[in-house]
């Protein structure tokens, strides 16, 4: 628990740090800025060694805070929130009537910053696309009951050579509705590569495949995370207003 709360004081000191550095940028005569929550769900891909595994369906959820647009020239946004990351595998034989599926869940927090550009607007939405920069903390893992046999675990991804720290890329694009002045939903579409590895592990040898029975040797295992993001949040405009 105190190792949560920790993670956790880490992570609105960090959400607060990009905001000032994003606020900071901005003119003077920028009055206020937008925040609010979002999430939705994850589908996970992983590419080990350069075999493709199974979709993974998960979930994220996010804080953000955006900087005012007046003139549609641009924004510049930071989030902070709980990201799964990860990949399946599936095994489904009806004539055996034999059904397998494990997932493979690194549980992240992830710090986002970047830039929005508003591109049509209408009288009920704008859309708008975005880009940034990602960076990821590994809070765990969750690899299921892949580790309860001794003679197979090995086969499966090894918790302590989990990677802590990842970081990659985001763009994506959404639609922002207009309900008022202060409050505008949101609906959003992303895709999230990492540029650097969540897992690697050297070979291991006489490792039994627990579907075939087979031993043999394990090669290097090198694991990135492609994730793509339906998101839908809200909008909360804090406006400032100054008087002489």
């Amino acid at each position: 628990m105190k190792k949560h709360n920790k993670i956790y004081s880490w992570s609105l000191q960090a959400l607060f740090f990009l905001g000032l550095v994003l606020f900071t940028g901005q003119e003077a005569k920028t009055q206020g800025f937008y925040f609010g929550p979002k999430g939705g769900m994850v589908l996970g891909f992983q590419n080990w060694n350069g075999f493709e595994r199974d979709p993974l369906f998960a979930f994220s959820g996010d804080l953000f805070i955006e900087t005012l647009d007046p003139n549609k020239t641009g924004s510049l946004y930071a989030s902070i929130g709980y990201h799964v990351r990860g990949s399946a595998v599936r095994v489904l034989n009806p004539v055996a009537g034999f059904r397998f599926t494990q997932g493979f869940r690194f549980n992240n927090i992830s710090v986002v910053a970047g830039a929005k550009k508003k591109f049509k607007s209408s009288g009920n939405f704008d859309s708008y696309y975005l880009v940034g920069i990602r960076g990821e903390y590994n809070l765990s893992t969750d690899f299921g009951n892949a580790g309860t046999n001794v003679a197979t675990a090995a086969f499966f991804p090894i918790p302590e050579l989990t990677n802590k720290f990842t970081y990659g890329i985001t763009g994506g694009a959404g639609l922002e509705f207009y309900m008022s002045e202060f409050v505008s939903p949101f609906i959003e579409l992303t895709i999230n590569p990492d540029l650097s590895f969540q897992y690697n592990q050297p070979s291991i040898g006489n490792v039994t495949n627990p579907f075939t029975g087979i031993t043999g040797p394990i090669p290097e295992r090198e694991i990135r995370n492609m994730s793509i993001e339906l998101t839908v949040g809200f909008k909360f405009l804090r406006k400032v207003v100054y008087i002489d």
